[in-house]
């Protein structure tokens, strides 16, 4: 019986490793934390539980491939509660309240009442998002393992969605709100992403949820990945924890074993690194072996980064949305300048917080200059580093109480974490929590195979491989690494 080593214990290396087991291979997961999950985790801090991940959740819909795998892999069971809001997020601007329902039909009427003169626009994004509810993830098996007619099966299934991918995701957000008039609805449409970001990252996330297919599995990231590390266990898995990999040896163009940081080294007949490539090119293996296109990747495409705040409050907040935004005053976060708050809402899960309390959270997207400001910070002035990441969470909260004073004396801050948190508790290349931001470019750019030139035995299952990276991506990379060293075997 065959042996694979997985690196890493994330969502990748979890879903590698059942699919391993399933396969018939015998397999370990070595994982430097000293739990698993990787960025799919939580955390309690005074008695409230903050779920670092899952917003929603695609492939929740029961009658797709996504969906098969989560159930394949136990992240989702018959048994796991899916919750639905209302919509999608809420956004409050120049006096109106604008939302994005879980009803297309009612977000284009309420749309077009309050913006008569971008009827056409909201149209036109309305008829973009009902056609990408029916696009498919192809997580049955990789491209390029795919019989050719099952690829062309797939092609016609999809002609119009992509498209409509071709179309709007060669465009940014920024560029796509032109088609409209109001300034408040273009605000209203740049509140959940970026501006940077690709239209049809905007398109296909509000499909998701419209689709039936972005849920919340109850009990959040870290129950799940628990559900997902105990299938993998009851199949004969190994899992090792606070068990960092120093290197992988390779000998004659062959890996035949790591070494772990205590020194203790374990042979195996595949590697499979499902960390940051980042982390598997530069202490893992010589950064020469890092596939081509990859390494562009890395030099010209911008990071998914966060500045994270989480507050207890001894309030159910029953009046609050699931997500909202709204106007505030200025502030800064290292480089990046804000002038909207958005605030969610984790009351949609009793297990988060006592009875008659709720968690909420803010978040801020960063770049990579903001990331380099806070690793700079860290490195050189630890003092000063604490104390601005409490100035800012300080900040937030003075905002919230400005939209919200009802919540005076009943909301605390519980805890913040900036880019380089992420970084420096699961290695994320630049504090991302996906991979590269969802730009025009790449939308465009082709899913990786995670072959290695010069070695014949190293598989990567990375979610930086498929983009736009997050979960699905994670879970299927993974898996189709195992795939490919069942077709490797299974040729010789």
């Amino acid at each position: 019986m065959s042996r694979i080593i997985i690196i890493g214990g994330g969502m990748a290396g979890l879903t590698a490793g059942i699919f391993a087991q399933k396969f018939g291979f015998q397999s370990e997961i070595y994982e430097a934390h000293k739990i698993v999950g990787g960025e799919c985790t939580g955390w309690t801090r005074e008695g409230f539980h903050i779920d670092n991940c899952i917003h929603w959740m695609t492939g929740t819909r029961k009658n797709t491939d996504l969906y098969k795998m989560w159930h394949e892999t136990d992240a989702l069971t018959d048994d796991t509660e899916i919750i639905m809001s209302d919509a999608f997020y809420t956004s409050y601007v120049g006096g109106k309240k604008l939302s994005m329902y879980y009803d297309t039909e009612k977000t284009r009427r309420e749309l077009i009442e309050a913006f008569p003169e971008d009827k056409k626009a909201i149209n036109a994004f309305i008829k973009a998002v009902r056609i990408s509810e029916k696009l498919k993830m192809p997580v049955d098996m990789p491209m390029d393992l795919l019989p050719k007619f099952k690829m062309l099966i797939l092609a016609l299934s999809m002609l119009k969605g992509l498209r409509l991918m071709k179309k709007y995701g060669a465009m940014t957000i920024r560029e796509f709100i032109q088609n409209f008039h109001s300034p408040m609805l273009k605000t209203f449409l740049t509140d959940y992403l970026p501006g940077a970001y690709s239209a049809f990252a905007l398109i296909a996330s509000y499909a998701t949820f419209t689709g039936d297919n972005g849920g919340i599995p109850k009990g959040g990231s870290l129950k799940l990945v628990h559900r997902m590390a105990k299938k993998y266990q009851s199949l004969g898995g190994v899992i090792h924890t606070s068990a960092p990999v120093a290197s992988i040896n390779i000998r004659n163009g062959h890996a035949d074993s790591i070494t772990l940081s205590d020194g203790k080294e374990v042979s195996g007949d595949y590697i499979v690194p499902t960390c940051d490539p980042s982390i598997t090119f530069s202490k893992l293996m010589d950064r020469k072996y890092m596939p081509k296109e990859l390494a562009e990747r890395y030099q010209s495409m911008l990071v998914n980064a966060q500045f994270q705040v989480a507050f207890g409050v001894d309030d159910p907040c029953d009046f609050l949305e699931l997500s909202q935004y709204f106007d505030c005053e200025p502030m800064t976060i290292a480089h990046t300048e804000i002038t909207r708050i958005g605030v969610r809402n984790y009351n949609y899960d009793p297990s988060f917080a006592p009875e008659g309390k709720a968690v909420l959270q803010t978040s801020v997207w960063q770049e990579d200059k903001d990331y380099e400001f806070w690793e700079n910070l860290y490195l050189n002035d630890r003092e000063r580093y604490h104390s601005e990441k409490n100035r800012i969470a300080q900040e937030m909260l003075r905002r919230i109480l400005r939209q919200y004073p009802q919540l005076t004396g009943k909301i605390r801050i519980i805890d913040s974490c900036t880019p380089y948190t992420y970084h420096r508790f699961v290695g994320a290349y630049k504090g991302g929590y996906m991979n590269f931001i969802y730009s025009p470019e790449v939308v465009t750019a082709p899913s990786l195979t995670g072959l290695i030139d010069g070695v014949d035995n190293v598989y990567l299952g990375t979610q930086w491989l498929q983009m736009p990276g997050g979960l699905p991506c994670a879970a299927s990379c993974g898996k189709f690494a195992i795939q490919r060293i069942k077709a490797a075997g299974a040729g010789r």
